[in-house]
């Protein structure tokens, strides 16, 4: 087995409700065994069905995150009613274009919008 001890068993023991088996071993390691339930499903057992469900949790997590961030910025009174988030946003990315653009080699005359008229010709 992949997940077998490496050392000899020291003791073994059942839950009481018979689905898990716990094993302590002389290389000072305790495993958990466990059998399917009634009703369990391949992918819930599975690693793969662990890491859909942890990608689903982190994706609603995200999505709660955005709504509640949406709804304090919509608040009443912060001043951001009447399209100012908007404007707010749009003017962030134009600034970050242009920095963008700005970005050159100090001491030299060469910038970005000198390679792209070079690309253009």
């Amino acid at each position: 087995m992949d997940d077998a001890h490496e050392g000899m068993i020291w003791d073994m023991s059942w839950h009481p409700l018979g689905h898990m088996l716990v094993s302590g071993s002389n290389d000072h390691t305790t495993r958990f065994w466990t059998r399917n339930r009634s009703g369990d499903t391949v992918l819930e057992r599975s690693e793969e069905g662990l890491l859909m469900q942890a990608a689903r949790l982190e994706q609603l997590h995200r999505e709660e995150l955005e709504h509640e961030r949406t709804i304090e910025m919509n608040m009443p009174g912060l001043g951001f009613e009447g399209g100012l988030l908007e404007q707010l946003q749009q003017q962030q990315q134009q600034e970050e274009i242009s920095n963008q653009r700005d970005v050159g080699i100090p001491g030299l005359e060469f910038s970005n919008d000198d390679e792209e008229s070079r690309r253009k010709r």
